[in-house]
């Protein structure tokens, strides 16, 4: 009973954020997860009066604040804040905790659902941004696949990458740790579950030469990153970098 509960939860947790910020805006207001207003349907209604009992300290976690940002971190194309800091904080944590080591990391800019504010970065807002389960994986592709990777992005204007650098003009021309992609290696990438299986049309990741399963979960690896770097005594000041240029 209380395993159907918490899913209950965390599907009503899940469809309050999916009602929050729809234009990307940055902000940072704490969520009240008990209310119950016109928006919500009757059925909606009926769900959160059903798990309520089964709440308690929720709003106290989710409004919980992790660390500081010094800047509004908001999606763009090619490169932007927001999806350099994840995608770099990805790369860096899965190479530190799987037994495995990455050579680049490849995200989709419709994955990241809102902003980060400056100023307080609460668990509400990680779950804002990331509201799925997604688990980080690593398929290993063959070097050609990299370049259907860098012809993808000139065609979708950019998505969140970390440990390349790309000319949306000349593709063919991609860098992965510094040098040009050799068609005959194999490079491992870091992606997320859904876009290994073709998510965003990302067929390239079809028919790997393996795939590892790290069994980490995308959001939760943002959040300890961010609880890591106030611990440690740093603030978030994500920048551009120029990895993807037009």
């Amino acid at each position: 009973m209380k395993k159907i509960f918490r899913t209950l939860l965390f599907l009503v947790i899940t469809a309050l954020f999916m009602r929050c910020n729809t234009n990307y805006t940055a902000t940072n207001t704490a969520v009240n997860y008990n209310q119950l207003d016109s928006t919500m349907t009757q059925k909606s209604r009926s769900l959160a009066k059903l798990i309520s009992p089964y709440n308690e300290g929720l709003e106290a976690k989710m409004n919980a604040v992790i660390n500081t940002s010094e800047k509004d971190m908001l999606k763009a194309r090619p490169e932007g804040i927001l999806s350099n800091f994840v995608a770099d904080l990805i790369f860096e944590e899965v190479n530190e905790l799987a037994d495995f080591t990455g050579d680049l990391c490849l995200l989709n800019h419709g994955g990241l659902r809102s902003s980060l504010p400056s100023g307080d970065i609460t668990v509400g807002n990680i779950y804002q941004l990331m509201p799925f389960d997604n688990e980080a994986v690593i398929l290993q592709l063959k070097g050609e696949k990299i370049l259907e990777i860098a012809h993808y992005l000139a065609q979708s204007g950019g998505e969140p990458v970390s440990n390349i650098q790309l000319n949306l003009s000349s593709p063919e021309l991609i860098l992965v740790n510094n040098k040009r992609v050799n068609t005959e290696s194999t490079y491992n990438v870091i992606t997320s579950d859904y876009l290994a299986n073709g998510g965003d049309k990302m067929y390239f990741f079809t028919n790997p030469v393996s795939i590892k399963k790290t069994g980490l979960k995308i959001r939760d690896l943002i959040i300890e990153y961010i609880q890591e770097e106030k611990e440690q005594g740093r603030t978030l000041n994500a920048t551009l970098d120029g990895r993807i240029s037009k």
